[in-house]
């Protein structure tokens, strides 16, 4: 498997299509190289549509991901799966689909890792960071001192989840995560070419230390 970017943006078309198209095209200039096309209610129809809409407007080498659509991944030719809410469907996934495709999985506590990555996960998400742009959650924060924490005891690659914007990412790297993920700090930006630049540029010349939240 081929390294993963450092910064994967989620779709969220409450913003409305447009926007949203708008949005990763932008971020697609700035250098994202992976979408996670979320979209749970979204009919099959629909939501095939918008990833061929989305695949139409990504770099020939960018990732693209389907949320829990594991049936699709094959027929419509994409890199993988992010899978929730019960450890099991990583198994279930991987068991479903051909040898080198990306699964992932949204963990919120340490043994969900450990189960997953037991599992066959190829990265996490580990959420919430900081307290989420983008949806009310009812989980606390873990902080940086919980990424760092968590970095430290598990080999599967995390990526920090939730309030995470640019400002963070030399943060989360020193921590020890693999990268970051994010919807408002991106798709909510002035100019998401921009905010992609700045995580990117903070993530590459990040050294030394974690420091505290």
């Amino acid at each position: 498997m081929r390294p993963l970017p450092p910064l994967y943006a989620i779709t969220d078309l409450a913003r409305g299509e447009r926007a949203l198209l708008d949005a990763l095209s932008g971020a697609f200039r700035g250098g994202l190289r992976w979408v996670q096309v979320r979209e749970r209610d979204l009919a099959e129809e629909d939501y095939r549509r918008l990833v061929e809409r989305i695949r139409e407007l990504a770099p020939a080498d960018a990732i693209i991901t389907l949320n829990r659509r594991v049936a699709l991944v094959e027929p419509l030719g994409v890199a993988g799966v992010h899978t929730g809410g019960d450890p099991r469907r990583v198994a279930e996934a991987r068991d479903a689909l051909p040898a080198g495709a990306l699964v992932g999985y949204s963990a919120h506590t340490p043994e969900e890792v450990d189960r997953v990555a037991g599992l066959g996960a190829d990265y996490v998400s580990y959420s919430p960071v900081f307290r989420p742009r983008s949806k009310p959650s009812s989980l606390p924060p873990v902080g940086l001192h919980g990424i760092e924490a968590l970095c430290a005891r598990v080999r599967v690659p995390v990526f920090a989840l939730g309030g995470v914007g640019p400002e963070h990412a030399a943060r989360i790297r020193r921590a020890g995560a693999a990268g970051m993920a994010a919807i408002g700090a991106i798709l909510d930006a002035p100019d998401p070419a921009a905010a992609v630049r700045a995580f990117l540029e903070n993530w590459r010349t990040a050294g030394g230390p974690a420091e505290a939240p």
